[in-house]
Parts: structure tokens; sequence; C-alpha cells
């Protein structure tokens, strides 16, 4: 617990150093804060030992095992065996194999692997950070605090292709559309699930030039957002005569949702969202970034059902970096906007601090 009131604490040393001292007229405040702050975060990730997060030992024999896996695999396989156990073939996608291979060619030590991962992970995330948020402290802050770091001591890879192609809705927004489309399938090539990110295709289609019409059309979002968790047996079908490897996720919960205090803050995004709505979407990015975190809270519903739904839920989640600055400066009222960043802070750190009181985070350093 202590490690992670240390981070806690030298997030808000870097915020002030960075921002409120004479430092913080420095042109490269931003990137030293994100350098300072993820730096920690990276380190703290990658320096963890087998015991934390429920698959960090998951991770190390995969690491152990891919030594075996020719070369020849990684670049012709899109899925790679990497174990064979009672008859079964446990496969794993080959871009996290070629980082494996990678980190073979200089150690074989695991703990490398871990970092590297680690250092992957918070570099892309940092990377979407300053290219998309209005205060690099407060998307920082919910990095750490709201879910997704934590979630990096368990589903690493999923996470890493989470901060991977999330930075499709950078190159998106410049009309970047094949560098978008090739960020998206590197994050596939990663976990195979992050290809839900072509979804941000469909929302910037829809998205108008004009605030008016772009409420007009939220509208039909919220309605077939309302309408997913009854097209399941669609869905189900999809799957089962496509991806049948999933279709046991529809039969079985293999994850327990407990969400506890985290209805608090999911009321307080849907509160923002229809604030945002209210005001046309004055604020740029607000209309796409809403529809996001509209998608992340459907299938965050439909994973009271089907749980796995809450891993996917993950890609859009992670969203909630950009979107609680623009919902934020959406207020037009300071003394307003001043309360809801109190009530947001306050929530975010009250939920980190349940993260890390988990039995599977407590904390000790370097693998055995």
């Amino acid at each position: 617990m202590k490690i992670y009131i240390i981070q806690l604490v030298l997030i808000w040393i870097n915020y002030f150093l960075c921002f409120r001292t004479s430092f913080g007229k420095n042109k490269n405040r931003k990137k030293i804060f994100l350098f300072l702050t993820l730096s920690n975060m990276f380190l703290v990730l990658g320096l963890r030992s087998n015991n934390v997060g429920e698959d960090t030992g998951h991770y190390v024999t995969i690491f152990r095992e891919t030594v075996n896996i020719g070369w020849h695999e990684v670049f012709t396989k899109l899925r790679i065996t990497w174990r064979v156990d009672g008859g079964f073939q446990d496969k794993i996608e080959n871009g996290f194999v070629l980082i494996a291979k990678t980190v073979h060619l200089f150690t074989d030590n695991p703990q490398i692997f871990l970092l590297v991962v680690a250092g992957l992970t918070m570099f892309f995330f940092g990377k979407f950070i300053y290219d998309n948020s209005n205060s690099v402290f407060l998307s920082t802050y919910v990095l750490l605090c709201e879910c997704i770091y934590m979630s990096s001591f368990n589903a690493a890879r999923q996470i890493l292709a989470v901060a991977i192609g999330i930075n499709a809705y950078t190159f998106l927004k410049s009309k970047k559309v094949k560098t978008a489309i090739v960020i998206i399938i590197l994050a596939g090539m990663i976990h195979s699930s992050a290809i839900v990110y072509f979804l941000l295709f469909l929302i910037d289609g829809i998205k108008a030039k004009t605030s008016i019409i772009n409420k007009r059309r939220f509208k039909y979002i919220l309605f077939v957002s309302a309408l997913i968790p009854c097209s399941l047996p669609i869905v189900e079908f999809i799957f089962s005569h496509t991806i049948p490897r999933y279709t046991a996720y529809f039969v079985n919960n293999y994850w327990t949702v407990d969400i506890g205090g985290t209805m608090i803050i999911w009321a307080l995004e849907l509160f923002m969202v229809m604030m945002l709505y209210n005001y046309h979407f004055e604020q740029e990015n607000s209309f796409e970034v809403s529809a996001y975190v509209i998608i992340y809270l459907v299938l965050e519903m439909i994973s009271f059902k089907i749980s796995v739904f809450g891993r996917l839920a993950w890609y859009y989640r992670g969203f909630l970096i950009a979107f609680f600055p623009i919902a934020l400066d959406g207020f037009r009222e300071k003394r307003t906007k001043q309360l809801f960043g109190i009530v947001l802070i306050l929530l975010l750190t009250m939920a980190f601090i349940s993260y890390a009181r988990a039995d599977t985070r407590i904390y000790s350093f370097l693998l055995n």
C-alpha cells in the first residue's frame, strides 16, 4: 500500500513543480510532467514481483516459452501456439510474441520483459495524453486512479493494446485514416479484441460540422446504445460462426462484476455527457469523446450479464483520460467547474485507494 500512496504524493509534487511554481513557465512543462509521472508509474509496474497482479506469473511463463518459437512463425501467423497443455493449444497474438522475442535477443531475464511492456504502455498513454488532453495533470490522474493503470498489473497485454490503439483517435482527428487503421491493426496484433476500435470510424463519420446537428445525431447514438443489450443473441450468433473460441464467454462468467463505488463515477460521467449535450457540444472534440464514454458505459452495463464485456469496455474506458478535462471545461460557471473538479479528484483518489487495497495489489519488488 505504501508504494501506491507514494505514487499519489509524487503526482501532486510533480503537478506543483511543473504548473504552480516559476518552473511552470517552462514551455516544455507538459512533457516534463508526463516524463516524471509516467516514469514513476512505469518503474512500479515493471519492477513488480510474481505476486503482484493476478496474471504476472502467466506473462513470465509466456516470455520463457517464446524462446522456443521460431521467427518464421512470428511473421507468418497472426496467432501463435506458445504452449500445449493436455492437448489444448494456448495461443497468443504474434505482436506480443514479437516483443518477447526481441527482448530475448538481449536477455532472458523476464523482469526486463515486464519493464519493456510497462514502458511501451506508459509511452503510448503519454503520447495520447500529450496530443489530446486539455489538462495533462487531470488526464494523468485519471490514468493512475480510475482503473486502467491498476488493470495493467493484471491484464498487461490487453492494456498495452488499449494504449496503442487509443492513439488511432489522434490520427483520425487529423484525417489520417490510413495511419489510424495501421495503429488499430498494430493494437490487434497485441490483443485481437482491439478491433473494437474500428467503431471510432463510425463515430467520426456521424460527427457533423455544426453543434446543432451533432446534438440531433447524438440522440441516435443514445437510441442505438439502448438497443445494444437487446442484440446480444445476434452478437453471440456472429461470434459462434466467425470467432468460435470466444463463444464460451457468452455462457460463462469468467470474472465477477463488482461495481461498488464505481457507480457514483458512472453517474458523474453520464451527467457530464448530458451537460455537454445540452450545451450542443460546444467544446472541441466533446461530441466524439462523449460518444465513446456512452459506448464504454453500455459495455459495462452488458458486463452485468456477461462479464467479459467489461474487458471490451476498457478500450473505450481509456477515453475518460481525454473526456474529463473536456467535460470540466464545458461548465460555464467557474465555481461549478471548480466544485465538480474537486468532487472528481476525490472520487478518483478513493477509487485508487480501493484498488490498491486489494490483496492482489500488495506490492513487492522484483520477480522471485
